[in-house]
């Protein structure tokens, strides 16, 4: 029951469509009796231009010449038809080409789904191949009409096809390059004013194109608006404006959090904006530049910002509370400078000034428990710890005595020096041997086949 249901919808499909085909093709003017004409532009571009009445003279010269018949229609859309059906619908109907002789040629230009089709008679398919044709389009026409220079390509193509019609013993190819050069390339020709209304026709992409082209302002404002909003909350960590929050418990660790989500998602709002800019103006496939765009920017900031957010979010993880030992609760940081001065004896003080070490403050709301944290900073390599003071705030300076070689060791002085205390040393320490690069040679040789 089901496939003789999908029959019977086909069998209706295709006859619908074979009806509609003849009827699409009796509603187009016959170019030949209506306008005593061979070119049928229902776009307007070839009037705007002047070059159809030019293009008519050369057919009605090629006709007197050899006797060969031409026809050019100019569509915007044929939909939901097929451009090759109606051409040869169109050939048919309007009887192109000498009765006996089969000696017409209709071009059938459909802009909207960018298609040329040439239909040829079948007196002239010796010299008009379906080989040549293609040449032809492709290599005498399709290059001026993708720029936009319509006048030039038909002006080109009629050339071409005029060539290879009166040389009887020429190369095609020696046709096609005398045509060539009496014309410009396509990116020097000169384009045509496309009329109103076929923008749409000629980019089928146009419409969606002004949509971002409305959008994209939008996601910029956005975009900036949200990356203002990040930088509060990571300026708010610092120097609390909102007071009630200053004593609160890990509200630091939450604007870190919330600042790095909202500038992740303002970049992400630039991005598109900077893409949807770029579709707009330059039009193109959105999605591969939806892909590339942000891809590339991703990649340069992800490079010159990874070591940053690493840091970022793990000091924003060493503020997240902890559990309490001793009455199982949470222990919360403590932010308030006059707090953590209660909890940091002046070895802790010194060492926080010098950046080698940082403190973190944990304290329990229930239980009142404290534990203190003691965690590297980043000036944590540039200091050793005192053997006086207990402090890691002893520097080193160094003097070379002698050079290190790739044969000898070398010798240098270095000074200790503590910031807070009396405490100095001189030593002498070894420099490793400098050590040769290895390189690799690899050698390549003939080799055969059995």
């Amino acid at each position: 029951m089901i496939k003789k249901f999908g029959f019977v919808f086909c069998l209706s499909a295709f006859s619908l469509l074979a009806q509609s085909l003849p009827e699409f093709a009796d509603s187009l003017p016959n170019p030949i009796s209506d306008e005593n004409s061979r070119i049928l532009d229902q776009t307007g571009i070839l009037e705007s231009s002047g070059t159809k009445h030019k293009l008519n003279e050369v057919i009605t010269h090629l006709e007197k010449e050899t006797s060969v018949e031409m026809t050019v229609v100019i569509l915007p859309s044929v939909d939901p038809l097929v451009p090759k059906q109606v051409a040869i619908e169109l050939f048919r109907i309007w009887g192109v080409g000498k009765k006996r002789k089969g000696n017409g040629i209709l071009i059938l230009h459909v802009l909207d789904q960018r298609r040329i089709e040439m239909e040829i008679g079948y007196g002239l398919e010796e010299k008009l191949t379906d080989i040549i044709c293609k040449n032809i389009l492709e290599e005498r026409a399709i290059p001026y009409f993708e720029l936009g220079a319509f006048s030039v390509g038909y002006e080109s193509l009629f050339d071409s096809i005029t060539g290879v019609l009166k040389s009887d013993h020429a190369p095609f190819l020696k046709v096609l390059g005398e045509s060539s050069e009496k014309f410009p390339k396509p990116t020097e020709a000169a384009l045509d004013e496309i009329p109103e209304g076929l923008e749409a026709y000629l980019d089928p992409s146009s419409e969606s194109r002004e949509i971002w082209e409305q959008r994209y302002p939008i996601f910029l404002y956005m975009g900036i608006l949200i990356a203002m909003i990040g930088y509060f909350f990571l300026w708010e960590r610092r120097d609390p404006w909102l007071k009630h929050y200053k004593e609160s418990h890990y509200w630091e660790t939450r604007f870190r959090i919330w600042a790095s989500l909202f500038l992740g998602f303002s970049f992400v709002c630039i991005i598109i904006s900077i893409t949807s800019f770029c579709y707009a103006k330059w039009g193109g496939d959105f999605l591969p530049q939806f892909i590339a765009v942000p891809g590339f920017f991703g990649l340069v900031l992800f490079f010159f910002t990874f070591n940053w957010f690493k840091k970022f979010w793990e000091d924003s993880l060493q503020y997240l509370p902890i559990p309490c030992k001793k009455c199982g609760s949470k222990l919360y940081p403590v932010f308030d400078e006059t707090d953590r001065e209660e909890y940091l004896d002046q070895n802790d003080s010194k060492e926080e000034s010098l950046h080698s070490y940082r403190f973190i403050i944990f304290k329990c709301k229930l239980c009142y428990a404290i534990e203190k944290q003691r965690k590297p900073d980043y000036r944590y390599e540039e200091y050793s710890s005192c053997p006086n003071c207990k402090i890691r705030s002893v520097y080193e300076k160094t003097k070379t005595i002698h050079s290190s070689t790739y044969d000898k060791e070398g010798e240098e002085e270095v000074k200790f020096k503590c910031i807070y205390c009396e405490y100095s040393n001189i030593k002498n320490r070894i420099v490793p041997k400098q050590i040769r690069s290895t390189r690799f040679f690899l050698r390549g040789g003939a080799g055969s086949n059995h």
